[in-house]
């Protein structure tokens, strides 16, 4: 699977809103930054209202994962949007050798580093971190599953 879509590229950065099924207080990430051939960054900010924060204003460190998760989704939209599709919908199908080392705050803004290792039948593995400015607080391997792509997906 190429990220960078065949047809015209649309301009970033953009809302993810327009990328991801996620809404409402479960739309976790504002803005793709950047998509490559195989990967691309997105940022997102920590709010008070997000579900995930504490009474001392932390963001829970393992939704990490699900930023990465929402990263992709993002990543996978633009592709689409930009090929004249509807963004797909997948499946985060497991999680591999995540390290929390951090953690975020309200008030921060945090960029997604994703990079795609592999595809295989409908499958995606990403490796994926999460940074508050020059700071680590995740990194971890995702497998996701977007469904009706397996006959229509590059094999590697």
């Amino acid at each position: 699977m190429t990220l960078l879509p065949a047809s015209k590229p649309l301009a970033l950065p953009m809302d993810c809103q327009a990328l991801v099924p996620h809404r409402g207080p479960m739309l976790l990430i504002d803005r793709l930054l950047s998509c490559q051939d195989k990967g691309g960054c997105v940022e997102a900010r920590v709010v008070e209202s997000n579900p995930f924060v504490d009474a001392n204003g932390e963001l829970e460190p393992l939704v990490t994962v699900e930023l990465m998760a929402q990263a992709f989704a993002a990543l996978k939209g633009y592709a689409d949007l930009a090929s004249g599709a509807e963004p797909s919908k997948g499946l985060l199908v497991s999680v591999r050798k995540v390290a929390v080392t951090g953690r975020a705050r309200v008030g921060d803004v945090l960029t997604i580093n994703l990079a795609v290792k592999g595809e295989f039948d409908g499958f995606t593995v990403v490796e994926g971190e999460v940074r508050k400015n020059d700071n680590l607080l995740a990194a971890g391997s995702l497998k996701l599953w977007i469904p009706g792509r397996e006959s229509a997906e590059e094999k590697p």
